[in-house]
């Protein structure tokens, strides 16, 4: 929730059949987390007409990120391929195919600054193969990749909605948040410097 959130700040104050739709959930989920984070603190109930407000958004950031890698990062894992050289995203277009790009693609999109070594893809269920056989991708022999070439990790989304942040200024990208995250969950000191810039840019709060 906290990542769609992030994509529409009134999302908080739609009902909750529109928050599940948004967020790629159950109507029923919708309710436990809104208890959670009211009983939490992070959610506050303002008068009657007046709808909710999330609360100390830094924090629920940590706490979404600390919670990634064990609960989502892996989640929709399609498969783990290598490709020619590093370079190879350039030439590829993973809007073609209905997906976006994560990790370090992503990253370097936003920030212009970090130069990708691993790639990760975000494709709809039933479009991998073709992804795959137009940028001639094979299967990385224990989940890596030779010397000089990349290393590409292709995930369904565990979202429901591909469609871009209407804030975001790139187009072919997964939100900015869910970049964020993963940059920190690789540990390199590279990618969490890249992390910052994007947390500076797309998640402090304006308010």
């Amino acid at each position: 929730m906290l990542k769609a959130q992030l994509r529409d700040p009134k999302l908080v104050n739609d009902p909750y059949r529109e928050i599940a739709k948004v967020a790629g959930v159950a109507n029923g989920a919708i309710t436990w987390v809104i208890k959670g984070l009211t009983n939490t603190g992070f959610l506050h109930h303002k008068r009657a007409k007046e709808g909710r407000e999330l609360l100390n958004i830094p924090k629920l950031i940590d706490r979404w990120v600390e919670a990634y890698p064990l609960k989502l990062q892996n989640k929709q894992l399609f498969g783990v391929f290598e490709a020619e050289n590093q370079q190879w995203w350039q030439q590829a277009h993973p809007e073609k195919n209905q997906g976006v790009w994560g990790g370090e693609v992503a990253a370097d999109k936003y920030t212009e600054y970090l130069n990708p070594e691993n790639t990760i893809v975000y494709l709809p269920e039933g479009e991998e193969k073709a992804f795959t056989l137009q940028n001639r991708l094979r299967a990385a022999k224990q989940g890596k990749a030779e010397h000089g070439k990349g290393l590409v990790h292709i995930h369904n989304p565990f979202w429901q909605d591909l469609t871009p942040n209407k804030n975001n200024d790139q187009v072919d990208c997964a939100p900015p948040l869910l970049v964020y995250a993963e940059l920190l969950a690789t540990g390199d000191p590279r990618n969490r410097e890249t992390a910052e810039m994007i947390y500076d840019k797309y998640l402090t709060p304006t308010h």
